[in-house]
């Protein structure tokens, strides 16, 4: 439930046929729900790697399209969350899809560099999910998928 202001009359009662009385909250039912296992990412603008195996991956730097030295960063475990996250060069602005075992989601970010001592870069800004899905025992294949991408302004 949600609290509601008695006095809106944007969820989808004609102005007429208003409910009386003190309408404090409103409900949603929900009477059918399906869940699919997402797809693997094909194309130009994706990447997938298979981990088996594995409970954590760093793939090496990849090109796509104009962005280049994209990393993902994956780490999971028996226990907790687990963490999927691209890492991309300063400036870029990102909208794209991470993808583990048939679980997909879905993220934009304007990506920065982290920094050390003296301004000297350490890395890549990294963004995607400290917990995108709940900890398995085994891990297949990990992914992203670019959906669009916006160069650094000069």
């Amino acid at each position: 439930t949600v609290p509601i202001d008695k006095l809106d009359i944007g969820l989808g009662w004609p102005a007429k046929k208003m409910p009386s009385g003190n309408i404090g909250t409103v409900g949603v039912r929900i009477n059918k729900a399906s869940h699919a296992v997402q797809a693997t990412p094909t194309g130009n603008a994706s990447k997938v790697w298979n981990i088996n195996g594995s409970s954590s991956f760093t793939s090496t730097p990849i090109t796509i399209g104009k962005v280049k030295d994209l990393t993902l960063l994956f780490v999971g475990s028996g226990s907790g969350d687990t963490s999927l996250k691209l890492c991309a060069p300063d400036g870029w602005r990102i909208h794209y899809r991470l993808y583990l075992d048939g679980i997909s989601r879905t993220f934009m970010n304007k990506f920065k560099d982290s920094e050390e001592f003296l301004g000297i870069v350490s890395s890549h800004g990294c963004a995607g999910s400290d917990s995108f899905s709940r900890a398995s025992t085994s891990y297949g294949t990990v992914g992203f998928q670019i959906l669009n991408a916006t160069p650094p302004k000069q």
